[in-house]
């Protein structure tokens, strides 16, 4: 299977396959729980990795029943 990204040695950035370049997040576990600190609307926010991951599942369930 082809991944969807490539890892840029030596960095924290990946190339996406349209060619856009994007930069991992760092993973904060918290009572056994991941989140990840983004900024949103111009405010940091602590989101939960499940929370985070919501839409994508949908589409890809979707996806998986078309």
């Amino acid at each position: 299977m082809k991944p969807h990204y490539y890892k840029y040695p030596d960095s924290q950035y990946i190339v996406l396959e349209d060619g856009t370049v994007a930069r991992t997040l760092k993973e904060t576990k918290i009572h056994n729980q991941t989140y990840y600190n983004l900024i949103l609307n111009g405010e940091m926010k602590r989101v939960n990795k499940e929370k985070l991951m919501e839409p994508f599942s949908e589409v890809n369930d979707d996806n998986l029943n078309a």
